[in-house]
C-alpha cells in the first residue's frame, strides 16, 4: 500500500496513490505512518485521500485504516476518509465502518 504523508494547514494528509490496497504492503504502510506520526506530534486529525483506490481488502485496506485510526485516537484525534469511490464506499457500508470513520 504505497502512501504519501504530509501536513497541510496543521492537518495530516495521507495519499493512497494506488488503485489496489491489499495485504502486500500493509506492514510497510503502517511502519511508514507510525514513523511519520512521530515526526509530527502536533497532528491530531488525518485525512486519508482514497480517490485513486478502486479495490481494498480486509487486511491491507480496512486493517490499515483501523490501525491508523487507533494511532490517532491515542493522541485524541481522528481519521477522515476523503473521496472514496463507490466500490470502496460499499465496503465501508458493508463493514459498517462508515459509522466509525467520517467520510
Amino acid at each position: 500500500m504505497p502512501i504519501q504523508c504530509e501536513v497541510r494547514n496543521g492537518i495530516g494528509v495521507v495519499i493512497c496513490d494506488t488503485v489496489s490496497i491489499n495485504g502486500g504492503g500493509y506492514l510497510e504502510a503502517i511502519a511508514l505512518f507510525d514513523a511519520w506520526l512521530l515526526d509530527v506530534p502536533e497532528v491530531r486529525s488525518v485525512v486519508v485521500e482514497l480517490g485513486a483506490v478502486t479495490y481494498m481488502d480486509t487486511t491491507g485496506g480496512v486493517g490499515t485504516l483501523i490501525l491508523m485510526a487507533k494511532r490517532l485516537h491515542e493522541r485524541g484525534g481522528e481519521v477522515l476518509l476523503a473521496r472514496p469511490r463507490p466500490a470502496i464506499r460499499l465496503i465501508l457500508e458493508i463493514t459498517r465502518l462508515n459509522t466509525f470513520f467520517r467520510v
